[in-house]
């Protein structure tokens, strides 16, 4: 038997059954990385429910099923279907252990979820549905594709970086590339290689990604907000934060306050006075400025328009919104808010 025919039928051997996502995809991980490599593409992996995850039906029906995508889609990725239908009947033993295996792995929360990876299998990006047709869907793989191929070429370049230092700027340039997501979930080590090739942190980088890797555990406590105002504190001052950093963690601080004043109210839309207190009052007590209290006097406009029905005091608070902070990129969706309400009150007046 020639080769070519042999490794034909292994692929066809290792598939297994026809999968949901029909013809041109695979479902053994093993099989995919080998057809991978020899074809030099990536993988795609959609981790579905076949036959019982809505988007996972949406997602096959207006895209995997359209010709442009199974035209497009093979020219870069091996296509792999890790399914968890509720009939398992048509799974093997060996399929179904690999697929509880692979979401442990990849740190699967829900479905769809589409992992881009190398041929190796090493993730690299993540997805899940959208809308826009098969096309748009390609541009937005592609996206990902050429991402990571940049990403690729920063790291090779960093690997024959004649110091420390050279190499971690080239690699905390890579990884700037990745969303904190993708970061945090599949790119680890790098973060860790970052640490210790600028251990007295002379290139700011050090304190910059212990404190990315501090995250996750951070928004654990976020229910909690004295812990974490406590743990954002310690953060501050241990890694010495600054720029972006310091300011991403001071607004996460009044974020979660604001947050979990807001729970206070849960329960007065039948007392809108009461509630439009109570949003004055967190910004009294929070002593809230520049967005954030923006933020809160369009929340008293919007109890003003679908509470209490009054557009005069809607058009007020935005007024006064507005005012807070006029040169902002909310200031300007205010105004344009505020003259349709303007328009649907004249309307409703010529009406009457």
């Amino acid at each position: 038997m020639n080769k070519v025919l042999s490794m034909i039928i292994s692929i066809a051997l290792c598939a297994g059954y026809a999968t949901a996502g029909g013809e041109g995809w695979i479902n053994d991980f093993e099989a995919a990385k080998k057809q991978a490599a020899k074809e030099k593409k990536d993988i795609l992996i959609d981790f579905t429910g076949s036959d019982w995850c809505g988007w996972c039906i949406k997602l096959r029906d207006e895209v995997f099923s359209k010709e442009h995508f199974k035209k497009e889609a093979p020219k870069k990725f091996i296509l792999l279907e890790i399914d968890f239908p509720k009939d398992k009947s048509k799974l093997t033993e060996e399929i179904i252990k690999q697929n509880d295996l692979m979401a442990k792995e990849f740190k699967i929360r829900g479905y769809p979820t589409i992992v881009l990876t190398n041929a190796k299998g090493e993730p690299y990006a993540s997805t899940g549905y959208r809308e826009g047709g098969p096309e748009k869907y390609i541009e937005h793989l592609n996206e990902f594709h050429n991402q990571n191929a940049e990403f690729q070429e920063i790291i090779a370049k960093s690997e024959k970086a004649e110091t420390n230092a050279e190499k971690a700027k080239l690699i905390d340039q890579a990884v700037s590339l990745l969303d904190e997501e993708t970061l945090s979930k599949y790119y680890g080590k790098y973060q860790d290689m970052i640490i210790e090739l600028d251990a007295d942190n002379s290139l700011k980088l050090r304190n910059k990604y212990l404190f990315k890797k501090e995250l996750p555990e951070l928004f654990e406590l976020q229910d909690d907000p004295e812990k974490f105002i406590t743990r954002a504190d310690e953060l501050i001052k241990e890694l010495q934060l600054e720029g972006e950093d310091l300011e991403f963690i001071n607004d996460a601080k009044i974020e979660i306050q604001i947050q979990a004043k807001i729970k206070t109210l849960a329960g007065l839309q039948e007392e809108p006075e009461k509630l439009l207190k109570g949003v004055d009052d967190i910004i009294a007590d929070l002593k809230l400025e520049g967005k954030y209290k923006q933020q809160m006097i369009t929340q008293k406009a919007m109890i003003n328009l679908h509470l209490q029905k009054d557009m005069d005091a809607a058009i007020a608070n935005i007024e006064n919104a507005i005012e807070v902070s006029p040169d902002s990129e909310d200031a300007k969706m205010l105004e344009e808010f505020k003259n349709k309400i303007i328009e649907e009150k004249n309307n409703a007046s010529s009406e009457g």
